[in-house]
This record gives C-alpha cells, structure tokens and sequence, in this order.
C-alpha cells in the first residue's frame, strides 16, 4: 500500500484532466445553466418531499443539499437562488453539519459510557450529561436548519 501511495500518478491525472476537459468543452455555458436549473429543481423537489419529516430525514437532506450547493457554486450564473438565498443555503448546510458532528459525538460517547465506565461513577454520571447536552445541541442545529431551510422552501410553494 506505501509503494501504491507513493507512485506517480502525474501522467494518468494529466489524461484524466484532458479528458474531462474535452468532454466539458463541448457544453456550452447556457446549456450548464439549463440542465443546472434542471438539477437543482429536481433536487430542491426532493428536498421538499423529505422536508415534511425533517428530523428523520436530516441527513438524506444535508447530502442533497450540499449536492444542490456544489452545483450552484459550479455554475457561472446562480440560475436558482439570489446572493441572500444562497446565504440561507450555507447556513442551512453549516447547522445540519454541525447537527450530525453532534450526533456522531452523542453516539461515541454513549458506547464509550457503556463499553468502558462504570454505572455509578463520577465519571458515568459526566459521560451520561455530556450525551444530554450533545442531544440538546442536536436538537437545536436541527431547529435552525430547518428554520433556514423554511425560508427557502415557502417561496417555491
């Protein structure tokens, strides 16, 4: 795995890069605006439709999201949100981020309290706080989200 890690790939990314370069250069900037908007209507109707169940939904919503993000950032032209909209998008992404940074960190600690610490210890009764508070903080990044996110969707209604 060293020796593979270490070998020069400069030759196969040039021709990886050529190639998509070649491909690309046969597009045209109206039909990447076209087929973006296309794209990021199809993903925001998703988005909608997993909207109505947002807390069992979160992640499925932060992929497309940041899907929809990376497209728009792509496009020369924004076709689908104006500057404040995209500002609501970002904010949107950053608090389902840190919403599953969170849910991640809830879980470690609970198979940490319970593969490793002992019921009635100090440091039980810390990690059994700590996982309350992780939660609290799920719950309110997942609030805001959806708020952010609100904002987005009641326009396209």
């Amino acid at each position: 795995v060293h020796a593979a890690a270490g070998a020069p790939y400069e030759k196969e990314l040039a021709s990886i890069t050529l190639s998509i370069t070649e491909q690309l250069s046969t597009v045209t900037g109206e039909e990447l605006v076209t087929r973006t908007e296309e794209l990021s209507t199809e993903i925001f109707r998703d988005v909608r439709n997993l909207s109505a169940k947002f807390t069992h939904h979160a992640h499925e919503i932060r992929k497309k999201l940041k899907q929809l993000y990376y497209w728009l950032k792509l496009c020369p032209v924004n076709p689908f949100f104006n500057k404040n909209q995209m500002k609501n998008l970002e904010d949107a992404l950053t608090a389902l981020g840190n919403w599953h940074d969170h849910y991640v960190l809830q879980g470690k600690i609970r198979s940490f309290r319970k593969e490793y610490l002992v019921k009635g210890t100090a440091e039980h009764d810390h990690a059994k706080k700590l996982e309350e508070i992780t939660k609290l903080l799920q719950k309110q990044w997942l609030v805001g989200a959806e708020e952010k996110l609100a904002g987005l969707l009641n326009p396209l209604k």
